[in-house]
């Protein structure tokens, strides 16, 4: 089995459209440290 490192974990989605809004919120939580924060 394929397990993610320790404070990590896999995030999946069954279309493109769903893995690029997954990208797109991290990307903001990790540009400003909130959601809807894209600059």
């Amino acid at each position: 089995m394929v397990q993610a490192p320790s404070g990590f974990c896999f995030v999946g989605a069954d279309v493109d459209s769903q893995e690029l809004w997954i990208a797109s919120i991290l990307g903001d939580a990790q540009f400003a440290g909130m959601h809807g924060s894209t600059a």
